[in-house]
């Protein structure tokens, strides 16, 4: 019986080991905090056609909606803006630049008629992360499927970008 005890304590202490250990936030004073611009390119409208333009529209507004969220959270001052030329490089100011470089979604009635079987709604992006410099501090290129909406796969991509800016504030300015 004494074992079966210890055996409990030990799994709830590696339970609360791995629930503490995720990427921390950067911590700041209101006037040092952090600023992330976030540009989100979706596409020329002549090169892609009406309807795919117009989602995209759509749906970026609900992903950087969702992405400054996550951010603000994290303790850093995020904003959109619209054109490259509104980011100005500066100490602790930084760009985020979203492309999307793939959409694909299902129609709602086919989801509605089929379920699940009607297909995935995919979402690749490329992630540019700017400082001072010309060059980005990272980029990658993810991508996301989801059976059940679009805006699954902007919540993972988001969440990972967020950690992964986390982890590069976190290494430079300890």
């Amino acid at each position: 019986m004494k074992r079966i005890g210890w055996i409990i304590v030990f799994i709830l202490f590696l339970i609360t080991a791995f629930a503490c250990s995720g990427t921390k936030e950067v911590k700041q004073s209101d006037e040092e905090r952090i600023k992330i611009f976030i540009l989100t390119d979706i596409g020329n409208p002549e090169e892609i056609p009406e309807v795919l333009y117009a989602n995209r529209r759509v749906f970026r507004v609900e992903m950087e909606r969702d992405l400054i969220k996550m951010l603000k959270k994290k303790g850093y001052d995020a904003t959109y803006i619209e054109k490259h030329d509104k980011y100005i490089p500066g100490p602790r100011k930084y760009l985020l630049k979203i492309t999307i470089l793939s959409q694909h979604t299902v129609p709602n009635s086919a989801r509605f008629w089929s379920g699940r079987i009607a297909g995935a709604d995919t979402l690749i992006n490329r992630y540019e992360f700017f400082g001072e410099a010309e060059e980005p501090l990272f980029d990658y290129e993810e991508g996301s499927g989801s059976t059940t909406s679009m805006q699954r796969n902007a919540i993972k991509l988001n969440k990972n970008a967020v950690r992964k800016i986390t982890e590069k504030m976190n290494e430079m300015h300890r």
